[in-house]
């Protein structure tokens, strides 16, 4: 029930905006530093991260939330939702887990990308 709670929640403008505004930013920033080559590896390396944050999210987590979508809490029994939870609960973490690692990689580059332009 609490997952499908928050994938109602998540899907509103704002959420959707922060979420897909990196994808627009990053390359804008890549454009705007074009004279900056030493370091541009930093924002590219960023970028190609969380273009994986994206994908994984695309392919894997929100497939599961569409399944467990589908998925009839009310009418299963304690079996059925016993088995639904450890396959999907097993599966989402795992991808979720990636997903923030890779989250917190890409903004570790812009850090420190910024960190050594400012330099």
């Amino acid at each position: 029930k609490a997952m499908k709670s928050i994938n109602k929640e998540i899907l509103n403008p704002l959420f959707l905006f922060c979420f897909f505004c990196p994808l627009l930013l990053f390359p804008l920033t890549i454009y705007f530093q074009q004279n900056d080559v030493s370091n541009r590896w930093l924002i590219i390396a960023g970028f190609l991260t969380y273009i994986l944050v994206i994908g994984i999210t695309a392919t894997i987590n929100v497939p599961l939330n569409n399944q467990l979508e589908r998925f009839d809490l009310l009418n299963a029994s304690q079996i059925e939702l016993k088995e639904f939870r450890n396959v999907f609960e097993k599966r989402w973490t795992f991808w979720n887990n990636i997903r923030t690692v890779l989250s917190v990689l890409s903004l570790i580059l812009l850090f420190l990308w910024q960190f050594e332009t400012s330099n």
